[in-house]
C-alpha cells in the first residue's frame, strides 16, 4: 500500500484538511502512517489481520477506560479494500531501552504495575471484545497447532540436534508445564510496543495490540527477558503482583525460544529465505540455550 492509496482512505473518514502523510517502515501485520505528525493510521495487510483490527476497535476503548497508562483510542475507521482500518491520536514519548532501566530503576515498578493492569482487565469481558474462548484449553490447542506446523514446515530444516531439542521444548511445555489463570494478555510486548517519557524514563503507554488474546500472562514477559535480560526480568517478577505459578518462568524462556519458530514460518510464507535462515540459526541458538 502507498501514500497515494493511503491519503484517499484516510480523507474519507476524517473532518480536516489532510496534509503531510507518511509511511512508519517495519511491521509484518499492518501498512501503517504518521498523518500531519498527530494521528496514526494502521491497514490490515491481511484478512487475519483484518480480524485482529476489529478486536482492538472493540478492545481498545475498553482498555483505555481501565488502565492509567496511554494505548491507542481509534478515533476514525473505515474501510479500504474489504478490509477496516482505524486512526488515533499519536501516543507521546519514545521506545524503551534497556539503558532507561539503568537510567531509572523505578521504572520497573512501573511496567510490573502496567502489566497487572493489562491482565486484571476483567478476563469475561475480554473474552467477549476479542470474541475468544479464552480458555487454557484453547491455549494449549494453539501450541498443539504450532507443534503440527514445525513437524510439517520446519523439522526438515534442522540439524538433528535441534529437531530433537525443538521436540523436547514441545513435550515439556504440553505435558506438564501448561497450567495458568487465563489474563487478557498483549502477546506481543516487546519494548518497542512501550512508550517512555524521553525526560524521566517513566513507561507511559503501551502500542500495537493486534495479538491481544486471552492466554498466559508468562508471554507477555517474553519481550523483557530479550531486551532487559534474566536478572532484571526477575525483578519485574518480583514487583508483579499477578499470580506466579511454579512453571512460570519456565514459560517464559518457552515462549522466548517460539519466538525464532515462529519467525522461520512466517519466512517460508513469504518465502524470504533471509527470514527463514535467520530464524533458523535463533531457534537453534534459543533452544540450546534454554535445554543448558
Amino acid at each position: 500500500m502507498d501514500v497515494s492509496q493511503a491519503g484517499v482512505a484516510i480523507r474519507e473518514v476524517v473532518e480536516f484538511e489532510l496534509g503531510d502523510v507518511r509511511p512508519i517502515l517495519g511491521g509484518w501485520a499492518y501498512w501503517t502512517f504518521e498523518v500531519d505528525g498527530e494521528w496514526i493510521f494502521r491497514f490490515p495487510r491481511t484478512d487475519q489481520v483484518a480480524l485482529a483490527a476489529e478486536s482492538e476497535l472493540r478492545l481498545l476503548p475498553a482498555l483505555a477506560a481501565h488502565v492509567d497508562f496511554e494505548v491507542p483510542v481509534p478515533r476514525w475507521s473505515g474501510v479500504f479494500g474489504g478490509r477496516p482500518f482505524f486512526g488515533y491520536r499519536k501516543l507521546e514519548g519514545r521506545p524503551l531501552r534497556a539503558s532507561d532501566v539503568e537510567r531509572e530503576p523505578a521504572a520497573i515498578g512501573r511496567l510490573a504495575g502496567m502489566l497487572h493492569q493489562i491482565h486484571s482487565f476483567d478476563v469475561d469481558r475480554a473474552r467477549c471484545l476479542l470474541k475468544v474462548e479464552g480458555t487454557v484449553l484453547a491455549w494449549r490447542r494453539r501450541y498443539q497447532d504450532l507443534r503440527a506446523a514445525a513437524d510439517s514446515q520446519v523439522a526438515d530444516l534442522l540439524d538433528p540436534q535441534t529437531e530433537s531439542l525443538l521436540e523436547d521444548g514441545f513435550s515439556c511445555l504440553l505435558d506438564g508445564s501448561l497450567v495458568f489463570t487465563p489474563t487478557l494478555v498483549h502477546r506481543d510486548l516487546g519494548t518497542g510496543h512501550i512508550l517512555i517519557d524521553e525526560a524521566t524514563a517513566r513507561p507511559v503507554g503501551i502500542i500495537d495490540f493486534e495479538d491481544a488474546e486471552v492466554g498466559d500472562p508468562a508471554i507477555d514477559f517474553v519481550g523483557f527477558w530479550i531486551t532487559l535480560g534474566p536478572e532484571r526480568t526477575q525483578q519485574l517478577l518480583d514487583t508483579y503482583q499477578g499470580d506466579l505459578e511454579a512453571t512460570f518462568v519456565e514459560r517464559i524462556k518457552t515462549y522466548w525460544w517460539m519466538g525464532a519458530l515462529h519467525a522461520v514460518l512466517y519466512g517460508l510464507a513469504q518465502k524470504d529465505q533471509t527470514i527463514v535462515d535467520d530464524g533458523v540459526a535463533g531457534l537453534r541458538r534459543r533452544l540450546g540455550t534454554f535445554n543448558s
